[in-house]
Order: structure tokens, then C-alpha cells, then sequence
């Protein structure tokens, strides 16, 4: 008997003390159904071979949608469903509800694919089971209208969740700013947050980074750095925290508190004696100064 054996190829940058730090350029996933957005241009695409176009079915590459909120108001996704967002910056303000459950929206990679939420959270989940958000910078999210304690204010600068469960994988949230929760804020959900990067986040209040209230967060290998307010805070919830850099320390397994180094101007890979790859190309490596002696 045959058996076909998958290998996703995974590249991790890293720095000494702690684990990798993202994945970049992801592979296309298997999916049940397959869904297409694409800004005004192909250059650098890497899942579609045509502009978007909301007039566009979304179902093929050579018609994809031109927002990704067209695609979650068009169909009902499902369990294994993917929705393949190309290069390209998207204006919008992405809400997903019940009828939307086991999907995945899938980016070009950190760096190519960008959320800016500019009227809202970039994305926000309501009673929703099962979504997996992987490979884009989050950014410019000003919250989501939450009634917390009968008093309605903006929470959940990058991403907003409620009585949800979702994977967030491989994604930079950055820029996003709130009363609470400029990064993340996670109300009665279950959370899994693994290779990302949570930084210069802003929260009003209190909490640029990540909050969780009346639920449980899983936070594996990140950096949540340079957020206003606490980097990682739990309200009646539960945050599992390892393997990660947190900006003042953070109790749990493998977790460290160094300054990343990132190169900067918006670039967050890691500096190192041996260089880093631009935010653009795998080809193009820059030199840094000798920071860390990475293997």
C-alpha cells in the first residue's frame, strides 16, 4: 500500500535562547474549498494570476474576490475550507460570525500580505469554532465595540475574539492601537497563538499586547515585545505562555526576556552576525552588525 507523505517545508528565523521566531512564504494547505483574494495588482502574487475583482466568483485563481470580506458575506465556510489572500495591502475591517466555522485564512507570508483595519479590529470573531488566521501583518486596528461590565468600548486593536476558538499562526501584529487588548483581546475564547511577533502595539488603558478575560490563550513561540501597558494579561483567564520573548519576563517554560533586535523601519527579522534575509526576497541577504551568534 502506498502511502503519500507530505512535507510542508517550514523556515524559522531564530536567535540564541529561544526558539524560531515565524514562518515565511507558506506552502498552500489542502483544502476543501478553495477561495481567492487579490488586491489591484499581480506583482508578487503567489496564489493568483489575475487582479481582483468582488464581481469575480472567488473560486479560481484567475477570478479572485478583490476584498476578503466578500468572499465570508458570499459563501458559508466550511471545515478545511481555505481562503488564499495574495500580496497586498486590504483596507477592511474583517468580521467573521457563526455561520463561518473550521476555515482557514491563509496570506503570502508576514511582510507581503497585510491587514490595515483602520475603522475596526482587522478581524474580529463572534461565536465562531475552528478559524485559523496564518501569514499577515496585522495592523492600523482600532478595536471592536465590545459591552464588557455594561459598558460598551473598543477592545482588540489587531484581532478581537468572542466565545471563540482559533489557531493564530505565523502573523506580525503590529501598529494596532485600543483601549484594551491593542494586540490581541480574547473574551470567554480558547486561543492559540504560535509563531508570531505582538509588538508596538498600544493600549489606552492598559494592555498593548495580548489580553485574555474569562478564557484560556496558548502562547508558544513569539515575540511580544515593545507593546504599551502589559505585554501578556489575564483577566479570570488563563494564558499558557513558553517558548517565547516577553518584554519583562514571563513565567513558563523556555521563555525569555532579550531584546529581539529586530532590524527596524518596520522590518522584524532578527539581526545576527550571519545577516538577514529582507522583508522582500529570500535571495537578498543583508549584513548587521555583530549582535548574536546564531547557528
Amino acid at each position: 500500500m502506498k502511502r503519500a507523505l507530505h512535507v510542508v517545508l517550514v523556515i524559522i528565523l531564530a536567535f540564541c535562547g529561544a526558539a524560531g521566531l515565524m514562518v515565511i512564504y507558506p506552502r498552500p494547505v489542502a483544502a476543501a474549498t478553495s477561495y481567492y483574494v487579490n488586491d489591484n495588482s499581480i506583482a508578487g502574487d503567489v496564489y493568483c494570476s489575475a487582479i481582483g475583482d468582488n464581481a469575480n466568483s472567488g473560486t479560481s485563481p484567475s477570478a479572485p474576490k478583490l476584498t476578503i470580506q466578500a468572499i465570508i458575506n458570499g459563501y458559508t465556510l466550511g471545515t478545511g475550507d481555505v481562503v488564499y489572500i495574495d500580496t497586498g495591502a486590504y483596507g477592511e475591517s474583517i468580521s467573521i460570525t457563526t455561520a463561518d466555522e473550521g476555515a482557514t485564512l491563509q496570506g503570502a507570508g508576514p511582510g507581503k500580505s497585510t491587514i490595515n483595519g483602520t475603522t475596526s479590529s482587522c478581524i474580529y470573531m463572534n461565536q465562531v469554532s475552528g478559524m485559523t488566521i496564518t501569514g499577515f501583518t496585522i495592523t492600523c486596528g482600532v478595536g471592536y465595540p465590545f459591552e464588557v461590565g455594561g459598558f460598551v468600548r473598543n477592545y482588540g486593536g489587531g484581532i478581537g475574539l468572542r466565545y471563540s476558538t482559533s489557531t493564530i499562526t505565523n502573523c506580525i501584529i503590529s501598529g494596532n492601537s485600543t483601549i484594551f487588548g491593542g494586540g490581541i483581546y480574547s473574551k470567554s475564547s480558547t486561543l492559540t497563538i504560535t509563531n508570531c511577533t505582538v509588538t508596538g502595539n498600544t493600549g489606552t488603558v492598559n494592555v498593548g499586547g495580548i489580553y485574555t478575560v474569562d478564557g484560556t490563550s496558548t502562547i508558544t513561540n513569539c515575540i511580544i515585545w515593545g507593546n504599551s501597558g502589559s505585554e501578556v494579561y489575564n483577566s479570570g483567564g488563563t494564558n499558557t505562555v513558553t517558548y517565547c520573548d516577553v518584554q519583562g519576563g514571563y513565567t513558563g517554560t523556555g521563555n525569555i526576556n532579550q531584546d529581539p533586535l529586530f532590524v527596524g523601519g518596520g522590518d522584524y527579522h532578527l539581526q545576527s552576525e550571519a545577516g538577514h534575509w529582507t522583508s522582500t526576497s529570500l535571495g537578498d541577504r543583508h549584513s548587521d552588525e555583530p549582535v548574536y551568534r546564531c547557528r
